[in-house]
């Protein structure tokens, strides 16, 4: 994989998983192999996987060390050692019964750095080495990481979704996306300050063509005329950072491609054409 053009992202984006992995975790009874029947699950999470490791299919792989005190990203979703993620993630592969111990030398290591959120590569220099070697066994640690997304960051953002009113799949991928890019937080450029920037924006009825209204600030607001603004607000708020995965969503939105149903073509960094489909992800 070539992932020069995001190397720099990855690392920077790493400090702000911290708010997301500690945020309250809202977990649900649904089985990854029901909502994996879904295209727009399975094209949402293809897309979270490009945008975020540069492969729509082995972004799991991915693997990149900081500089000290950044710790190491890793997987499709920049999953982070010094923020615990990461350990979510491996926590999960290890409770499977295919589990072939890549991670078990590192996993006193892996806890303490989580516990006091030290950013320091001492002691996991075989991380990499471990990561891939385990997103090679089969579908277990794939599967962990889908699960791991869900559970730190799709499932609490329901209730963020719920109270904005958000239908389509495209939208609830954005929201996904934005936490894992900014966390929680309604200062600087977190989600909450980024919802609230948004819809501070209308001051009256706003129509589109998606066929699906929101209600903002007691205004009548098309949603993908909202979700246009939240990305344009997100890109301002983080000073630019974000713009390589809006750009991204944007081409969706152009496209009309609201429900993220059958096959998808989007346009990614450096104009590259990135198709996703209904194809399974497990």
């Amino acid at each position: 994989m070539k992932l020069a053009s995001i190397a720099a992202g990855l690392a920077a984006a790493a400090s702000t998983l911290m708010s997301a992995t500690a945020a309250p975790v809202k977990a649900r009874s649904t089985k990854l192999s029901d909502i994996d029947s879904t295209c727009g699950f399975r094209a949402s999470y293809q897309i979270i996987s490009y945008v975020n490791a540069a492969s729509v299919d082995r972004g799991d792989a991915m693997c990149i060390a900081g500089s000290e005190g950044a710790g190491y990203t890793a997987g499709m979703a920049r999953f982070s050692t010094q923020y615990g993620s990461a350990l979510e993630a491996i926590k999960l592969y290890a409770s499977d019964s295919d589990y072939k111990h890549e991670f078990d030398a590192l996993l006193p290591t892996l806890k303490k750095y989580a516990a006091q959120q030290s950013g320091s590569l001492a002691g996991l220099e075989k991380f990499c080495d471990a990561w891939t070697q385990a997103a090679s066994n089969g579908n277990a640690f794939r599967a962990a990481q889908i699960t791991a997304i869900r559970t730190l960051y799709d499932e609490p953002l329901r209730e963020y979704t719920s109270n904005l009113g958000l239908r389509y799949p495209l939208s609830k991928s954005v929201m996904v996306d934005t936490l894992l890019l900014n966390g929680y937080g309604s200062s600087n450029d977190g989600i909450d300050a980024i919802i609230a920037d948004t819809s501070s924006q209308f001051t009256d009825d706003a129509g589109g063509d998606s066929e699906s209204t929101i209600q903002v600030n007691n205004h009548s607001v098309d949603e993908i005329v909202w979700l246009g603004k939240f990305l344009d607000t997100r890109d301002r708020l983080s000073s630019g950072k974000d713009t390589a995965h809006s750009d991204s969503y944007r081409s969706l939105i152009r496209d009309q491609q609201y429900t993220l149903n059958g096959d998808i073509t989007f346009t990614a960094f450096g104009g590259k054409k990135v198709k996703v489909g209904c194809n399974k992800l497990l």
